[in-house]
């Protein structure tokens, strides 16, 4: 329910944003269409996409390390190495003294980027959760052991976390939803066709695989296949893709009483106080998918010790793969990026740690990318655009003829009611509680990151009854995209987006309009 609603569009204009002075000055300068990527001899009015791109397209080859390319995959590209360049300015920068959430950012990516010490460390970090599911004697046992993971940030079986009501987005609520599954969704595990035949066998395989390379003993297809019983399981209680767009459906407020009557296997009340929740705050919780929660129950009380034990440790391993050792990270690109998304290799290591470092501590590199990038001027600019954008909105849903006075009525009010943010949040969120560890005994880009899902969960928790902070962003500023947030009501366009080839604010209004203003009114 997190997912917001991501633009896509693919429009082709001058490129112009590296990480060297010369070309941050050229980004100042007005740019104007290039019609070099255009092409040549084709009517658009018989295929305007290709009139539009044709050159583009014809010269364009997707990049080994991306399943998919475009205007906005190609400025992430870009985008990423002024990031880059950024993380390595802010390393010698001494206003970023210790302690400084700038400062936590910069020692974060330090460590992710140091391979030596992760070939070192290897598997090793999880030994502390394999000897916990290990030592479970009894089903009893395993709820402790779930609340222990789901505070730690790992998924198995379920989820519990707080964000607006469905019913009343005003106010946080408490919700549990459904989880657990190791490939993308209820069809991968349903669909018949040869494909996805294929996908599951390579999924039993690479189980089997990333278990044994993760510490787990045992034969690698048994393991493989405990596991693949228990999340087809879930997998079968779990709504489809489409069924789960039915917001009304999901919302199912009930006492926590309620919660232990269709999932009995679990002791509810006990488990939230265990993951930190004050049950004095919670009359109602929302159980996004109750046969969801029944089955869980079911397959706590039904299914082996020894397979829910397989089960656990699969879900540790999964989840702490990306950032282990060179031989668990490839194992693991292996199949999700190769199989699940297409793409031919990983991208750099210094991508992939960035792209951590913005998950868990973004606004704080965030506010130093503002300060490079992105002048008041680019900022006044794109609020005007989005005002005029906005005021043709209103002018279009008025001249409706299809459209009853009573719905362009509430639909005025819609429109009129949307926030929009622009570039970068105005309060900067407060990183004082994450612990980064760039030395000591245990230090590791893994503990690193798992203490920063810790830290995740425990924030998150805490807005549980709260009113939603409407000021809070979704996106760093230096995120290449845009979105819209029905609970919200707000269009939020980072800093990041608002640059060439989408954005230039000292170019023609016909430029801007053309790229920023399609995807301005793509989330409006």
């Amino acid at each position: 329910m997190r997912n917001l609603i991501l633009c896509t569009i693919t429009l082709i204009f001058l490129a112009g944003c590296t990480a060297t002075q010369e070309d941050k000055m050229a980004r100042e300068m007005p740019p104007g269409l290039d019609v070099s990527q255009m092409g040549e001899g084709i009517d658009p009015k018989q295929d305007f996409y290709r009139f539009a791109n044709g050159n583009w397209l014809d010269n364009t080859d997707i990049p080994a390390d991306e399943g998919r390319w475009g205007g906005f995959p190609e400025l992430r590209e870009k985008n990423d190495q002024i990031m880059l360049d950024i993380m390595e300015q802010s390393a010698q920068n001494p206003d970023f003294g210790e302690g400084s959430d700038e400062r936590k950012a910069v020692d974060f990516f330090a460590v992710g980027m140091d391979s030596s010490l992760a070939e070192q460390v290897g598997a090793r970090p999880l030994v502390k959760w394999m000897d916990q599911i290990n030592a479970l004697s009894s089903k009893e046992e395993i709820q402790g052991l779930l609340a222990a993971m789901h505070k730690t940030g790992y998924g198995p079986f379920h989820g519990v976390s707080s964000f607006p009501n469905l019913m009343d987005s005003k106010i946080n609520s408490l919700y549990i939803t459904a989880g657990g599954l190791g490939l993308p969704n209820r069809d991968y595990y349903t669909k018949e066709d040869d494909k996805s035949k294929e996908i599951r066998e390579k999924y039993l395989a690479f189980v089997g695989q990333l278990l044994n390379l993760s510490g787990a003993e045992g034969d690698a297809v048994a393991i493989a296949s405990d596991v693949m019983e228990i999340e087809n399981r879930l997998a079968l209680a779990s709504l489809t893709p489409i069924a789960a767009r039915n917001i009304p459906a999901l919302y199912n407020p009930m006492t926590i009483d309620k919660l232990q009557e269709i999932s009995p296997a679990i002791d509810w009340n006990q488990y939230l106080s265990d993951v930190g929740i004050d049950l004095s705050r919670v009359d109602t919780l929302i159980v996004l998918q109750p046969k969801f929660m029944e089955e869980v129950a079911a397959t706590l009380n039904e299914v082996d010790l020894e397979k829910i034990k397989n089960y656990l440790r699969w879900n540790v391993a999964n989840q702490a793969a990306n950032y282990l050792n060179n031989e668990i990270v490839q194992t693991n690109f292996d199949f999700y990026g190769k199989v699940i998304r297409g793409t031919e290799q990983m991208r750099p290591r210094s991508e992939r740690v960035l792209s951590s470092t913005n998950s868990v501590i973004g606004e704080a590199i965030g506010k130093v990318y503002v300060a490079e990038t992105f002048p008041p001027e680019a900022k006044a600019n794109a609020e005007e655009m989005v005002a005029n954008l906005m005021k043709a909105f209103d002018k279009r849903i008025k001249d409706l003829e299809w459209m009853s006075e009573e719905t362009k009525e509430q639909a005025l009010k819609k429109l009129n009611s949307l926030t929009v943010k622009i570039g970068y949040p105005n309060e900067w969120r407060d990183y004082s509680d994450l612990q980064v560890s760039k030395s000591g005994e245990n230090y590791s880009y893994y503990e690193n990151m798992e203490n920063a899902w810790r830290w995740q969960f425990s924030e998150n928790i805490k807005e549980i009854g709260e009113p939603v902070d409407k000021k809070r962003w979704a996106m760093n500023p230096q995120t290449v995209n845009a979105y819209f947030n029905p609970l919200n009501n707000e269009i939020v366009f980072p800093a990041a987006i608002l640059q060439p080839p989408f954005y230039n604010y000292t170019a023609d209004a016909a430029i801007n309009y053309g790229g920023m203003g399609a995807v301005i009114g793509h989330e409006i």
